[in-house]
């Protein structure tokens, strides 16, 4: 029996009572999975928290609840299509292949653009035991990187697994051959998707088994993993809550977090706690005695943990926070490699997203501990209850999100130097008691020698500091006193949230989270051209181009983007936090906004920059921002949906509510977040609609009607075979009834306006990752993925000669075993756009074969 888990209890009170508030827009509703945590007005209007509440609107039905996860995962579902799918003639040949950003060059640190290159965001780390120079990268969603050579050059090793999203990385120290993945990416951030169970590979990461997910049903995140150095089979884990992508929220009594254990090498595993784990930190001469922190609501008395049977059972630590009154968020706890009985804990207050507080002490294995507590005012404000992860030197403001970025680590040859990344990082010196802000992201530091902010992952290769954030990998090996190295210049993990491409297919923008908006010409590396998080964009010839950031933050460039000029001006309406911006194809200027209500202008690039919009009043009820918007097949035709599944759609140019008209009359298209709107080239009143969320059935993620001008238009259900979130629908311009949908898993394909789908996946260059913008333009295809960039639609002809045949068969083979940076590789022969020539590029290119080929 399906059931439905509320998250907010009061959200269809709010949505009711803006209803009632006819006269003005209305303010977002604020659900109760915030309210709980007790955040302030100023948290939540924080841009880690917006973020959030943006994706979780998304997903979540209009009352504020998702659906129980289906049984079956969705990659047996796609394999399970595609099994019964009959072969598509066009698909064959059809290759995605990855354009960038590798890397985003100019990024920002502290409030410097034009820095240094960057990559998406980076949620976990480990070094090999025996190999400094070998690390693993866990990224938000987009997968697990090895570099083989101390971070200069990095390969995609999970692109065909069953998710993205990653919360821990781990080399099995007896057998590194063994590596372990928790899927699911525990930040608690806007797309901190769940994850899929364990990964597990015994080759090294060619191969990969996905284990219990059964146990770590959807909506799982992993926080930490740690393998017994004398027992590859024994592993033990933290776990909390991945939001969205494949969401479940915290509905009393589900759950597959805590801390864990397994003894069969993650086959099966054993709940040892049951409330949400953050951090694990074994002793590393004896596996029998662990530290935990938890968090994500969990009351603070109980935020230390100690295990003296290797994680089979817990018990509090006594300690200051045992006499403290609330709940914490993120406990990160760390031991001095040099002295295992020096620990240090850090504990947030969910109440501020400030601090608790920090600790240490020299005897931590005692039945009660000594603890010392250290200021944080040094870090913050000269309060201390903001700390390094609340506090953004940079803006000298108080930033507090704590429950965000917090990673401690502690010097291998010296127990009295301690790191804590936050914001920045700082680096403290217990014996004199200095705090030095390291990271180098405020002046008077030299930004061009410094790294991204908001800290998630640390890891040492000898005496190598290795740090991962939101702009990638850095590393440090003077403690922070010197000029950082950047690691980023071969990682392809941006996540775009929106996408443009210009007329004649030369200049491409993508509006990514947290590392600004990005332009493409050509190469590659994509530089940063504007900063904030990257929203809506548009390319409307080589040098007239429009960007904006979060909550609408709009900006037009005349000259390709050298100097942009505000125009936000007179906007009117409550903006999105990640706003959409499209263009009238047969208008260049004429673009919209979404919002409450829709805003719009007839000369984007040349009016005046503080009066350019016009706008006529909200249109949706409630009167909160709309979710989706797009041009018809004439300027005057645009059309606007919203997160609760209102479709509207104005033939007039008319801004007003009485030209929005309601085109779901008769509710056939559910109640479920809008993403996307695609007017059909062929057809003056066919457009359909892309849908987010789940119903853990039968899918319902696509609708579409041949005639919305109708009294009650008629609507068909479309929908992928898979129940996933449909984040982007766009019709071919040129091939009637092709229809292309981006998902959460990759692009799909329909030959016949969605009657049937084929699934673009690993198979044909295409990552398992969220698509979040599809843009057609040009005869070109381009995909802008939330986790691996973008991807441009191309073939497998590799050397031109208008056949796939021995001869492209005989590239890869010549370059086969070879990765980025080796002699003898061939990025042409790199079909899968992983970074190295193997048995996956082959059997791709054989597969596209005429029957009965054989090649020598």
């Amino acid at each position: 029996m399906s059931r439905r888990y509320k998250v907010s209890a009061s959200l269809v009170f709010l949505l009711g009572a803006s209803v009632a508030m006819a006269q003005q827009d209305a303010p977002l509703p604020v659900p109760d999975i915030l309210k709980d945590l007790g955040l302030t007005e100023r948290q939540i209007n924080s841009k880690p928290i917006q973020r959030f509440l943006y994706n979780y609107r998304l997903r979540a039905n209009p009352d504020g609840s998702f659906p129980e996860a289906p049984g079956v995962r969705v990659l047996p579902q796609i394999a399970a299509a595609t099994a019964a799918a009959t072969p598509f003639p066009y698909v064959l040949n059809s290759r995605w292949t990855q354009i960038g950003p590798q890397p985003i060059t100019g990024g920002q640190i502290g409030n410097a653009l034009t820095t240094r290159p960057m990559s998406g965001r980076v949620s976990a780390l480990a070094v090999h035991p025996t190999n400094n120079n070998r690390w693993l990268v866990g990224t938000a969603s987009g997968g697990v990187w090895e570099t083989k050579d101390g971070g200069v050059n990095f390969v995609a090793l999970t692109d065909a697994a069953p998710t993205m999203a990653v919360g821990a990385v781990a080399y099995a120290p007896s057998n590194p051959n063994i590596i372990y993945v928790g899927t699911g990416e525990a930040t608690f951030s806007a797309v901190s998707f769940g994850g899929e169970g364990v990964l597990k590979s015994t080759d090294g990461g060619v191969n990969w088994k996905q284990l219990a997910v059964g146990t770590f049903i959807k909506g799982t995140a992993f926080a930490e993993l740690r393998v017994d150095p004398s027992n590859p089979n024994i592993l033990v884990a933290a776990t909390s809550l991945g939001i969205f992508g494949r969401p479940t929220t915290r509905p009393p009594g589900f759950g597959a977090r805590g801390l864990w254990r397994s003894t069969d090498g993650g086959v099966n595993w054993v709940r040892t706690l049951t409330s949400d784990g953050i951090s694990i930190a074994p002793h590393p001469a004896n596996f029998a005695q662990q530290l935990a922190g938890l968090g994500f609501g969990t009351d603070v008395t109980t935020a230390l943990q100690r295990s003296a049977d290797g994680g089979q059972t817990w018990a509090t630590v006594p300690g200051p926070w045992t006499s403290l009154s609330g709940s914490t968020d993120r406990t990160e706890v760390v031991l001095a490699p040099s002295n295992p009985n020096r620990a240090y804990v850090a504990v947030s207050n969910s109440a501020t997203a400030g601090m608790f507080g920090l600790w240490t002490t020299a005897n931590v294995w005692d039945p009660v501990p000594t603890w010392t507590q250290i200021s944080l005012a040094l870090t913050d404000n000269g309060t201390g209850t903001l700390g390094p992860c609340a506090f953004d030197k940079a803006f000298n403001q108080a930033s507090q999100q704590c429950w965000y970025n917090m990673t401690l680590t502690v010097k291998p040859t010296d127990e009295n130097m301690l790191f804590f990344g936050g914001i920045p990082v700082w680096r403290y010196e217990r014996l004199s008691n200095v705090w030095t802000e390291v990271s180098q992201t405020a002046l008077p530091a030299d930004r061009n020698n410094g790294i991204h902010v908001d800290q998630h992952a640390s890891a040492w290769a000898g005496s190598r500091l290795i740090i991962g954030n939101d702009g990638g990998v850095w590393s440090t090996t003077t403690d922070g006193t010197g000029p950082w190295a950047v690691h980023n210049n071969t990682l392809a993990t941006a996540q775009y949230y929106e996408g443009s491409v210009s007329p004649d297919t030369t200049v491409m923008l993508g509006g990514s989270q947290d590392n600004g908006s990005h332009k493409r010409t050509g190469s590659n590396a994509w530089p940063l051209v504007f900063g904030g998080d990257g929203a809506g964009n548009i390319a409307s010839t080589n040098n007239n181009i429009g960007v904006s950031s979060q909550n609408q933050g709009v900006a037009r460039s005349t000259n390709g983007g050298t100097t942009f000029v505000g125009v936000k001006g007179n906007y009117g309406g409550v903006p999105p936090f990640i706003g959409k911006m499209r263009e009238c194809p047969s208008s260049p200027g004429t673009v919209v906004l979404n919002g409450s209500r829709v805003n719009r202008t007839t000369d984007f690039f040349g009016g005046p920059a503080g009066s350019l919009w016009s706008n006529g009043g909200f249109i949706f009820t409630p009167a909160t921002p709309g979710s989706a918007i797009a041009f018809g097949n004439n300027c005057n035709t645009i059309g606007a949906a919203h997160e609760n599944g209102e479709i509207r759609i104005s033939t007039t140019g008319g801004l007003f509510p009485a030209d929005f008209v309601e085109r779901d009359v008769g509710n056939q298209v559910p109640n479920r977040p809008i993403s996307s709107i695609a007017f059909d080239p062929n057809n003056n009143n066919g457009v359909c609609v892309g849908i987010t969320g789940f119903t853990g059935g039968a899918p319902a993620n696509l609708y579409c009607t041949a005639n919305f001008t109708a009294a009650v238009p008629a609507w068909t259900n479309r929908s992928v075979p898979v129940d996933v979130s449909i984040n982007a629908v766009v019709f071919d311009p040129v091939t009637s009834n092709r229809m292309y949908a981006g998902s959460d898993f990759g692009v799909w394909v329909s030959p016949d306006a969605g009657a049937t789908w084929a699934h673009w996946g690993p198979g044909v260059g295409m990552p398992n990752v969220p698509v979040f913008d599809l843009v057609a333009r040009g005869g070109k295809l381009v995909a802008f993925t939330h986790g691996r960039g973008a991807f441009m639609l191309s073939n497998f002809d590799i050397n031109n000669d208008a056949a796939v045949n021995c001869s492209d068969v005989s590239i890869v083979k010549a370059a086969m075993g070879k990765k980025i940076g080796d002699v003898g590789f061939n990025v042409q022969a790199d079909l899968n756009s992983d970074n190295v020539i193997n048995i996956r590029d082959l059997s791709m290119i054989t597969r596209q074969l005429p029957a009965g080929t054989s090649c020598p």
